[in-house]
């Protein structure tokens, strides 16, 4: 595999002479096949270097976290909300972690650097981090490394909630057994806190709940219907299920229709 050289800013060495794709000629970018993504210094815009598996490189107008939405997108991993779910799960009164784009046996993990320019690491090749005085460096199977800001013990623990959520999604979306065998972050510890097998009722608990959350905070509802959301959500949040009837439900379903 080529060994990809990087200059002190981040950037890929003596590709300046790539063309942009934009619009009609751009290309779809492969999960697998992609190690990271780089953004770009341009006069107007917004440009973003994709870095291959085999060290290729392209250059793009559109934004790392905009290619990374759209890809997660077409392959179907879990939407905003389902993911916040699981980490809402995961979490479970423990301390937050930096969000991923995850899927079944895949994700991307954000960088930010200093000027607040965001790259992603596709986690596959991520084979440790080490300790630094200003932050940690996060190693790579193909020579690439990445200085960030957080140390180590922060980065693992975001690695962490990947490695478990990641393998949840493979339950949930009974991922075959080739997708259990290249579970991502194997050389990290699984977490104490964390359920090898997930709890699919609470799961579905909370995406109901940070669902119903959503539609209060974005959607204009009156006062009536907003009671009625929100102590449908303590109810199912709690497990009382007896505390509504199909009625309260109906209730909900002509919340779409008449509000």
């Amino acid at each position: 595999m080529t060994k990809i050289e990087i200059d002190k800013k981040g950037y890929v060495i003596g590709l300046c002479g790539l063309d942009l794709e934009k619009g009609d000629r751009l290309c779809e970018m492969s999960a697998d096949q992609t190690l990271c993504l780089l953004p770009e210094k341009c006069e107007k815009g917004f440009a973003t270097r994709i870095v291959t598996m085999d060290g290729d490189c392209r250059l793009v107008g559109k934004t790392s976290g905009a290619l990374v939405a759209e890809m997660a997108a077409r392959n179907y991993w879990g939407t905003p909300l389902e993911l916040s779910a699981y980490y809402a799960l995961y979490e479970n009164a423990h301390k937050c972690v930096n969000k991923a784009k995850i899927g079944s046996g895949v994700a991307f993990y954000p960088v930010t650097d200093s000027e607040r320019n965001t790259s992603w690491i596709n986690v596959s090749v991520i084979t440790g981090v080490t300790g630094t005085v200003r932050g940690s460096v996060i190693e790579t199977s193909v020579g690439l490394n990445f200085k960030v800001t957080k140390n180590a013990d922060n980065v693992r623990a975001d690695l962490a909630a990947i490695r478990v959520i990641s393998h949840w999604m493979c339950q949930v979306n009974g991922a075959n057994h080739y997708v259990h065998e290249r579970g991502i972050l194997n050389w990290l510890n699984w977490p104490t806190h964390a359920s090898f097998q997930l709890d699919v009722i609470l799961l579905q608990r909370l995406r109901i709940c940070l669902f119903l959350g959503h539609l209060l905070m974005h959607c204009s509802i009156s006062p009536k219907w907003r009671q009625v959301l929100t102590e449908l959500a303590e109810a199912i949040l709690d497990g009382k299920y007896d505390n509504y009837h199909r009625v309260n439900f109906d209730k909900v379903q002509a919340l779409f229709v008449n509000e």
